[in-house]
């Protein structure tokens, strides 16, 4: 395989894997009714139906966040990302995690059909988490955290460099519930979602 088209394919898995990382932050924000969830609105993707926020800010502002970690998602400089939903007291209550590992060149071997299978797989189950869940204290928010391989991987004006441990749980002990894993083209990109609580 020529080097134009493994960076194509890599382009193109960084742009799936970015559209995957924002149905799945508007699912843990409707599921968990982080907002009220009438400011959902029902959508297919990946033939599946997701929810996803009608408001506009929101809406930009997970897209932006998201959008600017293709580079690092193309690059396979990206570890994991991370939704947290905060209590009123800016304290993490929940954490909701999509860990990656990328072999670059093995994406080649990766069909784009086993890819959206995964995904889909990610985002069903996902809607079945909550009733695993407490509910959520009265006024959460919710942040996202990009934890990468090198520090100059995401644009300083979207993000904020953080400390190590940034985003962790604030209790000694969370529980941790897997969700899903995946491994695809033998291995050359793995997936792993878990929360915490």
């Amino acid at each position: 395989m020529n080097v134009a088209t493994l960076a194509e394919v890599q382009e193109e898995v960084a742009t799936v894997l970015c559209e995957f990382l924002e149905a799945a932050v508007h699912q843990v924000l409707h599921l968990r009714e982080v907002y009220n969830p009438e400011l959902f609105d029902r959508h297919r993707y990946l033939n599946i139906t997701v929810r996803k926020s009608r408001h506009p800010d929101l809406n930009e502002y997970i897209h932006s966040l998201v959008e600017s970690l293709k580079v690092p998602l193309r690059e396979a400089k990206l570890q994991k990302v991370a939704i947290l939903l905060l209590d009123s007291h800016g304290r993490t209550v929940e954490r909701y995690v999509v860990q990656l590992q990328v072999d670059r060149k093995g994406l080649c071997h990766l069909n784009a059909a086993d890819l959206d299978a995964a995904l889909r797989g990610f985002l069903l189950k996902l809607q079945y988490v909550d009733a695993c869940l407490k509910p959520l204290p009265k006024g959460c928010t919710f942040d996202i955290v990009a934890y990468c391989y090198e520090r100059d991987m995401v644009p300083l004006q979207m993000w904020v460099e953080g400390n190590p441990g940034t985003g962790e749980m604030d209790v000694p002990r969370p529980v941790v519930m897997p969700i899903k894993s995946a491994s695809l083209a033998a291995g050359a990109l793995q997936l792993q979602l878990y929360a915490e609580s």
